[in-house]
C-alpha cells in the first residue's frame, strides 16, 4: 500500500487508518428481512458516503474495471483475466453488480461471467434505466455485496467512468443538483482501477479524459488495458502506430503501467455465451505479472483447484 503523498500514475493513495467504528443501519436488510447487521470499518470516509468498502483490511482485495466508453470490451476482458488467475491457482471472482441494459437482455452476459468463473450469480444485479435513482441503501448494497467474501473480486461498472449511477435527493424528495458516478463508486469501494479503452484511432483522447476524470473523482488507477472490440479500427490504429511504440505511448504520457491489448476473436462471444479460446487470448496479449504484483491474490491450495 502505498504511503501518505504517494501516487500512482497521477492519483494520490492515502493509508488506511487503523482504528474503526461501527456502523447500525436500521433499514439494511436482505430479502429474507434478517436482524440488523453491524459493519465495523475504518473511520476515513468522504463525508455524506458511508465507505462500507472499509470493512476490508487491504486496499488490493478487488480491481474495478472500468472502461472509457460502453462496449469497449470491459466483460471480455475482466472475464479473462478472471478465468486465467483462477486456472492458475487464484482465488478469484468476477461481477457485474450494476448494469444499464435489461434483465432480458443483459441475461447471456451473466451466464458469460458464470461460465468463464464458473461461480454462480450470487448477488442481485441492479438494471438501472434513465434518470438513474439508485439511493442511498442500494448504494450500500452493491458495496456490501461486492466486498463480501475472501475472494479478490474483479467488479466491473457499467458504460463510462462518468456514466452517471445515481441523482442525489434532498430529504424532502426534491432533485439534489448533485450525482454519483461509477468512479464515485470505484472511490467508495477503495478498489483501484483498471481502465479499459477500445484499440481504436481515438484511443488517446479517450483515455486521456477517463483519466482526468477519474483523478479529479479521487479514484485510483492501477494500469490501462485496451481491447480489439472492433478489428478494423484496430488494424488501422496499428498501421500508424505499431504496438511497441503505443504501449510507450502510454507508459510515457500517462505514467502508468499497460496490460497489452486483448486481441479480437470470432470465437468469443458474450451474446452467445461463447467463451472460445478466451483465456489463451488472455494469457498471451495481457501482462499478468503486473498484477500479481500490484495486487493482493489469495492462493488457493492445489487440492481445492477446480478443473479447468
Amino acid at each position: 500500500m502505498a504511503a501518505a503523498g504517494h501516487t500512482i500514475g497521477d492519483t494520490i493513495c492515502f493509508p488506511m487508518v487503523s482504528y474503526v467504528v461501527s456502523l447500525k443501519m436500521d433499514n439494511f436488510h436482505s430479502s429474507d428481512n434478517q436482524s440488523r447487521k453491524t459493519l465495523e470499518f475504518p473511520a476515513r470516509f468522504r463525508s455524506g458516503v458511508a465507505p462500507l468498502a472499509e470493512a476490508r483490511r487491504n486496499l488490493y482485495d478487488g480491481l474495478c474495471i472500468v472502461g472509457c466508453e460502453p462496449e469497449c470490451g470491459k466483460t471480455v476482458l475482466m472475464c479473462g483475466l478472471a478465468g486465467v488467475l483462477c486456472d492458475q491457482g487464484a482465488k478469484v471472482r468476477a461481477i457485474k453488480p450494476v448494469t444499464y441494459a435489461r434483465q432480458s437482455r443483459s441475461s447471456t452476459e451473466y451466464s458469460f461471467i458464470s461460465c468463464i468463473t464458473r461461480k454462480p450469480i450470487d448477488y442481485t444485479p441492479v438494471h438501472l434505466s434513465f434518470p438513474p435513482l439508485l439511493g442511498e441503501l442500494r448504494w450500500e448494497q452493491i458495496i456490501a455485496d461486492t466486498i463480501s467474501g475472501d475472494d479478490f473480486t474483479f467488479v466491473e461498472l457499467p458504460c463510462g467512468v462518468s456514466t452517471p449511477l445515481f441523482l442525489e435527493r434532498e430529504s424532502t424528495g426534491s432533485l439534489s443538483h448533485e450525482w454519483r458516478t461509477s468512479a464515485d463508486l470505484i472511490h467508495d469501494l477503495q478498489f483501484p482501477a483498471l481502465l479499459v479503452a477500445r484499440h481504436a484511432p481515438d484511443v488517446f483522447e479517450k483515455l486521456s479524459l477517463a483519466l482526468s476524470y477519474l483523478k479529479m473523482r479521487s479514484a485510483q488507477v492501477l494500469a490501462v488495458a485496451t481491447v480489439e472490440a472492433n478489428p478494423l479500427e484496430a488494424h488501422c490504429l496499428d498501421q500508424h502506430i505499431p504496438r511497441d511504440d503505443f504501449q510507450l505511448f502510454i507508459t510515457t504520457n500517462f505514467k502508468l503501467p499497460y496490460l497489452g491489448c486483448l486481441r479480437f476473436s470470432p470465437s468469443i462471444s458474450v451474446s452467445q455465451v461463447s467463451q472460445g479460446n478466451l483465456k489463451r487470448t488472455t494469457e498471451e496479449c495481457m501482462d499478468l505479472l503486473i498484477l500479481r504484483r500490484s495486487l493482493n491474490l489469495p492462493v488457493c491450495p492445489p487440492d481445492d483447484r477446480e478443473p479447468a
